[in-house]
């Protein structure tokens, strides 16, 4: 199967809609269709503000990789990432 960030607007079938990873304080999201998607749980925990673009481009691309390491790990090697992402985030902060 193709990752989600190949499959964009692609005819391949079944295509999954969306993949994403949720940490103690963010949320990120692709969606099939490319749209991707960044909340703040702590000050948005109803998920209403999406600040992804808000964030950096670095930022999001540490994001997009960290959902590529989680995809294609296993056991263990993703408990590891999990407790300590393999990527510095630096995310605004929105406030309610």
């Amino acid at each position: 199967m193709q990752r989600p960030s190949s499959m964009c607007n692609s005819t391949v079938q079944p295509k999954p809609l969306y993949t994403g990873i949720r940490g103690t304080r963010y949320k990120f999201v692709e969606h099939h269709a490319c749209d991707r998607e960044i909340y703040d749980l702590q000050n948005d925990p109803y998920e209403l503000n999406n600040i992804y673009s808000l964030s950096s481009e670095e930022t999001r691309r540490q994001l997009s990789d960290w959902l590529r390491v989680m995809e294609t790990c296993a056991a263990d090697s993703c408990r590891a990432f999990e407790l300590a992402p393999p990527v510095s985030i630096n995310l605004p902060i929105l406030m309610r």
